[in-house]
């Protein structure tokens, strides 16, 4: 019996989802090769496991562009250490922009920073039920409490996990109260 891959969705095409999409398909490919990761096989899962679903956005670079290609569009700077990556069958979807984008970010010059798209947001729901998405893997800017509330509450219809990689995942704690979040049966991490 072939082993179930993990399904994955990514809020916020960014950096931190550029490094780990490189890091993905560079440990996957070159097993021999893991410094860097604390255990490639992990409860008898490895990097090859993992199958990237659904990605959203909110910068018109991104927003309707192969994920393959919204990974390296700015404003994203990140060091490309591996630039052999699969044509994922996933098209960046345009997010929600519930929470805006921070005042101080206009100081910048378009490289520098976020250049909302004019696209009515997708139907994230729809988007993480029919591409049967798992695991979301939260990326998006400090701050954005409402748009995380969102997505939280997104997966928690789907009875799947949301990993946010920011230290303030914990508010969501308080927002929607430990019971209801126990009797859901919904993981919460946060990696930091």
């Amino acid at each position: 019996m072939e082993k179930k891959k993990i399904n994955i969705a990514i809020a916020g095409v960014g950096n931190c989802a550029s490094a780990l999409l490189q890091g993905i398909e560079m440990y996957k490919n070159s097993p021999e090769n893991v410094i860097g990761l604390m255990h490639y096989d992990l409860g008898g899962y490895t990097p090859g496991d993992i199958n990237i679903v659904a990605a959203f956005d909110v910068d018109k670079r991104k927003v309707g562009k192969p994920l393959k290609e919204a990974i390296f569009a700015k404003p994203n700077c990140t060091t490309v250490f591996y630039d052999n990556l699969l044509d994922y069958l996933v098209t960046v979807q345009m997010g929600a922009v519930l929470d805006g984008v921070s005042e101080h970010m206009s100081d910048y010059d378009e490289d520098r920073t976020f250049v909302v798209a004019d696209e009515e947001p997708c139907d994230v729901v729809r988007v993480l039920k029919e591409s049967d998405a798992e695991v979301l893997i939260n990326y998006l800017p400090v701050g954005s409490e409402k748009s995380r509330k969102i997505l939280c509450s997104s997966m928690s219809r789907r009875k799947s996990r949301i990993y946010k990689c920011y230290a303030s995942i914990y508010r969501f704690w308080w927002w929607m109260g430990k019971e209801v979040y126990r009797k859901k049966g919904y993981q919460l991490s946060a990696i930091t």
